[in-house]
């Protein structure tokens, strides 16, 4: 079982600061509508449209997607890929 530590800080009216075991995190705004961003590189943003009801768009600032960095990969090793989309090591 594992055990998780988090903190909680207020800094100012509408600002927090969360610290944990892996990630930080700053969030900015209130109860209408919230941007959070944590040390990992994800931004979340939350919009409360009624009260029970909320609208959260998440992203990460990550934007290499896991295609791009195997062809990096592969053409750091010499590997190629054929016509025939057969991959090839020169």
């Amino acid at each position: 079982m594992g055990v998780r530590i988090n903190k909680s800080f207020k800094i100012a009216p509408g600002v927090r600061v969360r610290l944990g075991n892996k990630s930080s995190s700053l969030s900015i705004g209130g109860k209408a509508g919230r941007v959070t961003m944590n040390t990992r590189g994800r931004r979340t943003t939350t919009v409360r449209l009624a009260p029970g009801v909320s609208y959260s768009t998440s992203s990460s600032s990550h934007t290499t997607p896991k295609s791009c960095s195997a062809a990096m990969r592969n053409a750091s090793t010499g590997a190629r890929r054929s016509p025939t989309g057969r991959l090839k090591i020169s």
